[in-house]
């Protein structure tokens, strides 16, 4: 009777594990796109983070912003945003600083990336994408793009 308690314990925690992981990878893998105006900001970083602004450094960073409150997924949480601070992938990160990416502040764009909480203090919004793709243009709800344009 014990062998069939210990078998029936080991099927139902594998089970278990194998739901909670796909559960866990639907919402981490989750992609989506989002549309708005790119707006560039700044916030005092270290040593005091606002605190001594003569001492402290300017961090500068990028949002999304968005004509009103958007609903978005976060960790399968409905969230009201009104932006969205962006972090670029290294791949977008190495075009922006080499100057093949261009970003024009004010402009519409579309962004496509995986929402993530705010963690640290470098996490200027409540939430932040981790952005795979940027285009210049913006998004309807008809079709995907509205004269999208990859920007080069």
């Amino acid at each position: 009777m014990k062998k069939i308690f210990t078998i029936f314990t080991l099927i139902l925690v594998f089970c278990a594990a194998t739901v909670f992981s796909a559960f866990s990878q639907e919402h981490e893998d989750k992609v989506i796109m989002l549309s708005g105006k790119l707006e560039k900001k700044f916030s005092y970083g270290a040593p005091n983070y606002g605190e001594t602004p003569e001492q402290d450094a300017k961090e500068y960073y990028y949002v999304l912003v968005f004509d009103s409150d958007k609903t978005v997924d976060v960790d399968g949480e409905n969230v009201m945003v009104k932006e969205i601070q962006l972090i670029f992938s290294s791949t977008l990160n190495t075009r922006i600083q080499n100057k093949k990416l261009k970003l024009k502040e004010g402009k519409n764009y579309v962004v496509k990336g995986k929402l993530f909480r705010a963690e640290t203090g470098h996490h200027h919004t409540d939430y932040f994408m981790n952005v795979e793709e940027c285009f210049l243009g913006k998004k309807t709800s008809g079709s995907l793009y509205d004269r999208v344009q990859k920007d080069n």
